[in-house]
């Protein structure tokens, strides 16, 4: 009997464990396809045993599942090093597991996409860090949409906004192309139902400049909200933001995970996303935070910015002066599990990313 072939998943970022949120939509995803009857291999950045039957790549521990792969590169060269050593091992890795594929989607363009073989078909996914950091290249960024395009292949972007950046980055005569051969689509996010009683707001995640979370602390330090915030997370700005923000209804907790992270969201009356568009340009793809606040029921604050845009939560504009009041104003309207918060499921979003795939297979 001739073995069934496979579709092979590439990504710099899967769980680790069975109740790992990093890179939580891209094993909804592989999820999506098994329940289909879609044979996939996954291959992901991970220095631990093969899990949840993933190849495992290793790599620098900083490079994908601490601050993200474009602020260490950011931060030094080294990062550049270990990005160009990681890749050598993923090229390595997807050569060998290809062998048993006939094709393959990847989750970040670069550098999971360049390391699927040319001959298969390929839909590639793009999540913001990843255009972000090839829009500090545009020469490079150019040759590797011109890579794409001159393969089967189709590319998703997680938003609108983002689909304009990456064809901002290539040749005027290639830009109708790419935009021809690419389309739009949020990732998925199963909406569950809350547990607990809402006590306070929940801010959860790295303390930079571009989580916003000092504008979101101004705000809330002058107003007057249903419930106190809880500022969860660590990172270069913590030290200045306690120091400058100390206050009766804000209460910073530092890294948090397990239990103490379960207690937190369950009784959030909600997560607030803050995330801003920085100077650089970079700003969120669709953030893991946010779908495991979904996941568990609990709504969703968020600035209107990058992937955000997309997501089923309450909007705020995060130039405007009292736009994070308004959103909370807003909210504090609705009741806690009110149907304003849609369900963004992978039976919508699955189909969605297997129809050009499915279309280049029957090429």
């Amino acid at each position: 009997m001739a073995e069934i072939k496979k579709i092979g998943v590439v990504t710099t970022s899967f769980p680790q464990t069975a109740k790992g949120y990093a890179g939580i939509f891209v094993r909804q995803h592989v999820g999506w396809l098994k329940d289909n009857e879609i044979a996939t291999e996954v291959v992901a950045a991970g220095n631990g045993a093969n899990a949840l039957g993933v190849r495992r790549v290793r790599h620098d521990p900083a490079l994908f599942y601490s601050e993200g792969a474009p602020d260490y590169l950011a931060k030094s060269y080294r990062g550049y090093l270990a990005a160009a050593t990681f890749s050598g091992r993923l090229f390595a890795e997807v050569r060998r597991a290809a062998k048993g594929w006939r094709g393959g989607f990847a989750h970040w363009l670069v550098p999971s996409s360049l390391a699927i073989p040319r001959h298969l078909p390929l839909v590639a996914i793009a999540h913001s860090g990843d255009v972000h950091l090839m829009s500090k290249f545009p020469m490079v960024a150019d040759q590797i949409f011109s890579n794409f395009l001159s393969r089967q292949s189709r590319i998703v972007f997680v938003s609108q906004g983002l689909k304009n950046r990456a064809i901002s980055l290539v040749r005027r005569k290639s830009r109708s192309l790419l935009h021809a051969r690419s389309f739009v689509c949020p990732m998925g996010a199963s909406v569950g139902i809350a547990k607990g009683d809402p006590t306070h707001y929940l801010y959860l995640g790295r303390l930079t400049e571009q989580k916003g979370v000092r504008n979101l602390l101004s705000s809330y330090q002058a107003s007057q909200r249903k419930y106190p915030l809880v500022v969860a997370g660590t990172g270069p700005l913590r030290e200045n933001l306690e120091r400058d923000y100390r206050a009766e209804n804000v209460k910073f907790v530092g890294a948090v995970s397990g239990e103490q992270k379960d207690r937190l969201f369950s009784n959030a009356a909600a997560l607030i996303v803050p995330s801003k568009r920085t100077v650089s340009g970079r700003s969120e793809g669709t953030p893991t935070v946010v779908l495991e606040a979904l996941s568990r029921g609990v709504p969703v604050i968020a600035s209107a910015t990058g992937g955000l845009v997309e997501l089923p939560v309450t909007h705020y504009v995060p130039t405007a002066a009292d736009g994070l009041a308004n959103a909370f104003t807003k909210f504090e309207s609705f009741s806690r599990n009110s149907p304003a918060f849609t369900n963004f499921s992978w039976d919508e979003v699955g189909p969605i990313l297997w129809r050009p795939m499915a279309e280049m297979l029957a090429n």
